[in-house]
């Protein structure tokens, strides 16, 4: 019986033909070009949501303290000699992630940024900063003008003020500091707590756009 069994499957085997399996082999690899593309786009798609998720995250952080602190937010950036523990990336993850650094939070981390950096979101500067840019003022959330469409935070560059600060208004020539790292696109984190993914253009504009007082749209970060 055994040996009968093993005849047949040399039969069965003898039947294909090197045609025949490079035809299948060349079938697969069409399958597979068609799939890689529509699996490294889903893939993207889910670091993308998972990058507006950390966003959320932060922004109940924000909402939180501003809650516990009369309707104000943390420093954006604070140079002030021994006070820089009061910049928001370092006092909320003292108050509300185990005291634990920013490096070693997820929620502060993009996964679609590859390099290895201390974080990965900027807070809107312009906020804590209306009158000077190099005098740290407190703004208070239920103050800012339409939650909506106000600006909290967003993806930003590898390489800005403390790492941590998207400030593409403070000098000449210094550029936007959002980083459109999601397939041209940069996940933003409103006033409100929602969070939305918007083209690279038109967030980086010239700088001189940021200093027009009349223009709403760029003075608080709104879109």
């Amino acid at each position: 019986m055994r040996k009968a069994n093993a005849v047949a499957a040399r039969g069965m085997l003898s039947g294909f033909t090197l045609i025949e399996l490079l035809v299948v082999v060349a079938i697969i690899a069409v399958l597979v070009s068609i799939l890689l593309p529509a699996l490294s786009q889903a893939r993207e798609t889910a670091k993308t949501a998972s990058c507006a998720s950390n966003q959320r995250q932060l922004g109940l952080a924000f909402q939180t303290y501003a809650n516990e602190y009369n309707g104000w937010l943390p420093y954006c950036y604070d140079w002030t000699p021994g006070e820089t523990n009061r910049m928001w990336r370092i006092i909320l993850p003292r108050l509300y992630f185990g005291g634990v650094g920013p490096e070693n939070l997820p929620v502060f981390h993009c996964p679609s940024e590859t390099r290895s950096l201390a974080f990965d979101y900027g807070m809107n500067a312009y906020i804590n900063n209306i009158e000077s840019a190099w005098s740290p003022i407190l703004a208070r959330l239920d103050l800012l003008p339409d939650h909506t469409r106000t600006v909290l935070l967003a993806d930003n560059q590898p390489y800005t003020l403390e790492n941590s600060t998207v400030v593409p208004w403070l000098w000449p020539g210094s550029g936007s500091q959002i980083n459109p790292r999601h397939a041209g696109k940069a996940n933003l984190l409103f006033c409100d707590g929602h969070a939305a993914s918007y083209m690279g253009y038109p967030l980086n504009v010239p700088w001189e756009q940021w200093f027009i007082y009349d223009q709403t749209v760029w003075k608080y970060w709104q879109y």
